[in-house]
């Protein structure tokens, strides 16, 4: 998939704005789903028509910061208390299917790098002191190492005294014939 470009805001579309005020992965996946069904099947009138007394259309749309914004800039309109239909004149196309993909993608990738940073905000913050006292000993350890130089050193040759300690068999007593 490819991904977008990301443009200052001032050149976003009043579409790319209202989508990057939604903060719900809920919401992006009715969206998502909303849009590419009107997309995909034009006049069919099932796909035309939002029904907001539905639980999960209310819990995901109208309470939603931005949502709303997002349906009405898409060409949505209200149809008293309880619709959101999208008149015939209005065709939604696989453009505004990739603008709401790429600001769910977005929204993912944002929502990851906080989890990131929460998660590592909570592992550098130990407030068990034993666990803060082992980590500066190993780091007064690592300090000291590294002050004494390298571990190992260079091999030297070492010269023997009485040259080779190699001995016969004739010299050790085997295979000689007995004495005597």
């Amino acid at each position: 998939m490819m991904k977008a470009a990301k443009l200052p805001a001032s050149l976003l579309t009043p579409l790319e704005k209202a989508l990057k005020t939604v903060r719900s992965d809920a919401t992006f996946t009715i969206l998502s789903t909303v849009t590419r069904n009107v997309a995909q099947n034009p006049r069919d009138e099932k796909f035309r028509r939002l029904r907001l007394t539905n639980a999960k259309i209310s819990a995901a749309i109208t309470t939603v910061e931005g949502a709303m914004a997002t349906l009405t800039l898409l060409g949505w309109v209200q149809d008293g208390e309880e619709f959101l239909v999208l008149p015939d004149s209005v065709q939604m196309t696989m453009n505004h299917v990739r603008s709401v993909e790429a600001a769910k993608e977005a929204f993912e990738k944002e929502a990851k790098e906080a989890m990131k940073r929460r998660v590592h905000a909570a592992s550098n913050k130990s407030t068990n002191p034993e666990t803060v006292r082992l980590r500066e000993q190993l780091e007064a350890d690592r300090r000291e190492r590294a002050s004494q130089g390298p571990v190992t050193q260079g091999s030297r040759a070492v010269t023997l005294n009485q040259g080779s300690n190699i001995m016969t068999a004739g010299e050790l007593g085997i295979n000689k014939p007995p004495s005597g």
